[in-house]
């Protein structure tokens, strides 16, 4: 079934929220026993990828279903926040489980390393759960590990950063 990438809409938010719901919760078959997933309510963020300073884009089904989503913007640094030149994050990169394995997330991530490198972007870089699957994909894309772990205070999980050079 054929999916059509767009930028997100207001009428979105609740398929887009069901979409991060959905992928926290697979988070259990590879996240430390006795983990759980975060509380759905903190999927409050996917209200903020349709801001004016992310690109944001999300893969539909015909039936108009969201399947998936990737959104980044400039990379942030230090205790005011500061945008990093030429560096952008990705802050985001959902496919629903049944979707998985048909390409849809190699789909989504070209889309926006396109849009950066159009924008004049360098280096990209994103964070992951240190341990999931996630870790594999962006590794045999070219992504590499930088640094150690971070804690991240919703996902209660270490999280690794990849960065890759556009």
């Amino acid at each position: 079934m054929s999916v059509e990438l767009r930028p997100p809409s207001a009428g979105d938010i609740g398929g887009m929220f069901a979409l991060v719901v959905a992928c926290d919760e697979t988070w259990r078959e590879w996240a430390p026993d006795g983990w759980e997933p975060p509380a759905p309510e903190s999927a409050r963020w996917v209200r903020e990828l349709g801001a004016a300073d992310r690109w944001t884009r999300i893969a539909c089904e015909p039936d108009r279903r969201i399947v998936g989503l990737v959104s980044w913007g400039a990379a942030r640094s230090g205790p005011e926040w500061r945008t990093v030149p030429g560096v952008a994050h990705v802050g985001a990169l959902f496919v629903h489980p049944e979707r998985w394995r048909r390409g849809l997330a190699a789909r989504l991530l070209d889309a926006a390393l396109e849009a950066m490198r159009a924008e004049g972007y360098r280096r990209a870089e994103l964070n992951t759960p240190e341990g999931a699957p996630a870790e594999r994909f962006y590794s045999a894309r070219g992504w590499e590990r930088e640094g150690g772990t971070a804690w991240h205070e919703v996902t209660r999980l270490a999280t690794v950063r990849y960065v890759l050079e556009l």
